[in-house]
C-alpha cells in the first residue's frame, strides 16, 4: 500500500499498512482527550462530582474556522473548558456557578446538531453541539448520558 505506519513491536520495527481502525486510532490519540483526562482535569480543580458530564462543544469564529470548548456540567457548576488547536486542554476558560444561571437549554437543530443556549447577568451564551464527534466515543455517550438527566436544576432539554 502507498501508505504505512512504523510500529513498534517488542523492540522490532515493523512497517504495517494504515487501515481505517490504525488511523482513528492515531487520530484518537494525537486530536482528542479521553474522558479520564477531562476528569483528571477537573478533580486537580476540584470541579468534579459524581454527576459530572463534559461533552465537546464550538463556537464559529469566522469564516471556516471554530473554537472548540469542554462543557462539564457539575451539580454545582457549568464549567467550561478551553482547548487548544491540539485538542488538549488550555485552562479554565469560565466557571458558572448553578445560582449564576437563569437559564441552559439544549435545543436540535433545524439540519444538523444541537445548539447550546444559556443565560446569565451578563447575557445569553451559545455554542454548537454535535451529537457524536469523529475519534469521541466518549463524546456520544456523555451527550446520551446529559440529554437524559435529571440531575441539574439549571439545564433542560428541548426536543423541538
Amino acid at each position: 500500500t502507498a501508505f504505512s505506519c512504523l510500529i513498534n513491536e517488542g523492540g522490532t520495527t515493523l512497517r504495517r499498512p494504515f487501515t481505517r481502525a490504525s488511523v482513528l486510532f492515531l487520530w484518537e490519540e494525537i486530536m482528542f482527550l479521553k474522558l479520564e483526562e477531562v476528569h483528571d482535569f477537573l478533580k486537580e480543580n476540584s470541579l468534579y462530582d459524581d454527576h459530572t458530564h463534559v461533552i465537546w462543544a464550538t463556537i464559529r469564529t469566522g469564516g471556516t474556522s471554530n473554537a472548540y470548548f469542554i462543557l462539564a456540567f457539575t451539580l454545582d457548576n457549568l464549567v467550561i473548558l478551553d482547548i487548544t488547536a491540539m485538542g488538549k486542554i488550555a485552562g479554565i476558560g469560565r466557571i458558572y456557578p448553578a445560582e449564576e444561571i437563569l437559564s441552559a437549554e439544549l435545543k436540535k437543530k433545524l439540519l444538523f446538531g444541537y445548539q447550546f443556549c444559556f443565560e446569565t447577568a451578563e447575557g445569553i451564551h451559545k455554542l454548537h453541539v454535535n451529537k457524536g464527534i469523529l475519534g469521541t466515543k466518549w463524546h456520544a455517550e456523555e451527550f446520551q448520558a446529559l440529554l437524559s438527566s435529571t440531575d441539574y436544576p439549571y439545564f433542560r432539554f428541548s426536543k423541538e
